[in-house]
């Protein structure tokens, strides 16, 4: 035990002083570069449209001339730590500030941590107007009203837009993204990495993507390495971004890659023309398949392919079935062009034996019924119990005030029907008035 102590003894005294020289050390190295002209060089990452393949403006990074193996992270989380942050940010907002003929029309994208904003160091470094400017709010500082918020607005006044940095990468970026309002959401390399291949990861994409609609903000993706991943960002509405496949951080102004710029451009020509790009879309593709139904749905041109519109609809309403009937006003009877099972095409059943319908069809207003609601009518209860459903969507079909149909969609689920799927399946009747009014002949004919 003895000798135990006596051997630790020397490493235990020694090491608070080699922890002192260690900091003082890399505290000088913080010193010099905050002295030197050129210790620190900015280099600058293209961000581009995706829509387009051109660029939009670039990011100003840093990369520092030393001789140690920091990496630039260490250095500015170093820096933070001895009180030198904001001087170190400040001198790298100045040397890209400082460096000429960024093209006509690009803005630049600077970054600085939420309590460097608020020092004079920063604000001292940025020119009077920022019109071409995006200010990227970086690190997971909180954001308080106060001193920040106050710098904000005066930014913002000035011309700046803002940004938010590591959307995505956990729950203060949307901490900070609510507290911001930002004009530009940078969604993290974390999100972006793979998400082709994630459903959750797309599925919070289309949610950043959403807000941004609503807020008036801009999406920008970081870190895109892979073709898959610009297709499936571009798909999912995303309008910037940025990464190794599409340019390199460099010294000066550098372009798109050709072939970067050649794939955003035919995804857009494909987009345009209604067509598949080469990759299949990886999202939840709620708005393609709409696209899709309705562009099948102008070529109908009989009732064998109107029965066929059962598929794509329950299968964008999450249904496990969909009936499509048309209505004989002469006789008040409704007939099935497309069903299967207990209902199949041709079936047809009268208006006065099943009154919800018959409301339905006479006030052309959509109907929910829900097997275990007990204000449900007790008649459509009894039906979807008898048919082994849980849940039934009607909605009345027409064109032009003319009721000629009815579409029902049926689910085993024990739920509501979503707002969402509600829209959708009413703009599908908008879509299916006309196409029923134009068919003509006998019910059961081709």
């Amino acid at each position: 035990m003895t000798n135990s102590a006596s051997s630790s003894g020397p490493f235990l005294r020694h090491l608070p002083a080699q922890t002192t020289a260690r900091r003082a050390r890399s505290r000088r190295d913080i010193e010099d570069i905050l002295a030197s002209g050129d210790a620190l060089a900015p280099v600058f990452q293209p961000i581009v449209e995706l829509a387009t393949g051109r660029i939009a403006g670039y990011e100003a990074l840093s990369r520092f001339r030393s001789a140690t193996s920091r990496t630039v992270p260490v250095w500015f989380a170093q820096a933070r730590r001895f009180g030198l942050g904001s001087q170190l940010q400040a001198k790298a907002i100045t040397a890209a500030l400082a460096v000429p003929h960024r093209p006509a029309g690009r803005y630049l994208s600077i970054n600085a941590s939420p309590s460097a904003l608020v020092s004079t160091d920063v604000l001292d470094a940025l020119p009077s107007r920022l019109d071409d400017l995006v200010i990227e709010i970086t690190e997971q500082e909180p954001v308080e009203d106060g001193p920040l918020q106050e710098v904000l607005t005066e930014l913002r006044a000035r011309g700046a837009r803002l940004a938010v940095d590591d959307t995505g990468a956990g729950y203060a970026g949307l901490q900070r993204m609510l507290a911001i309002k930002p004009d530009v959401i940078k969604l993290d390399k974390a999100l972006v990495t793979g998400l082709q291949h994630d459903p959750a990861k797309i599925a919070l994409a289309e949610a950043l993507v959403r807000f941004a609609r609503r807020t008036g903000a801009t999406i920008c993706a970081e870190g895109i390495e892979s073709a898959e991943e610009l297709l499936t960002l571009a798909d999912l509405d995303v309008l910037l971004g940025q990464g190794h496949l599409l340019g390199m951080p460099a010294d000066g102004w550098s372009d798109v890659p050709d072939a970067a710029a050649a794939l955003c451009r035919t995804a857009m020509r494909q987009a345009l023309a209604g067509t598949a790009s080469s990759l299949a879309f990886r999202g939840d593709d709620g708005d393609q398949r709409m696209e899709r139904l309705s562009q099948w749905l102008t070529t109908v041109s009989s009732r064998d392919e109107l029965a066929q519109v059962v598929h794509p609809v329950a299968e964008m309403l999450h249904a496990d079935q969909v009936l499509l009937s048309r209505l004989d006003v002469l006789s008040g009877r409704l007939h099935t062009v497309s069903g299967r099972g207990w209902a199949a095409t041709g079936d047809s059943y009268a208006l006065s034996d099943y009154p919800l319908t018959h409301w339905v069809m006479e006030r052309q207003e959509i109907a929910q019924v829900l097997r275990d609601d007990p204000d449900a009518d007790p008649f459509e209860r009894a039906v979807l119990t008898r048919l082994g459903y849980r849940s039934m969507l009607m909605l009345p079909v027409s064109c032009r005030d003319t009721p000629l149909g009815l579409l029902e969609v049926y689910t085993g689920s024990d739920r509501a029907w979503t707002r969402v799927e509600i829209r959708r399946a009413r703009m599908i009747c908008n879509q299916l008035g006309p196409i029923i009014a134009g068919l003509s002949g006998p019910l059961a004919g081709r």
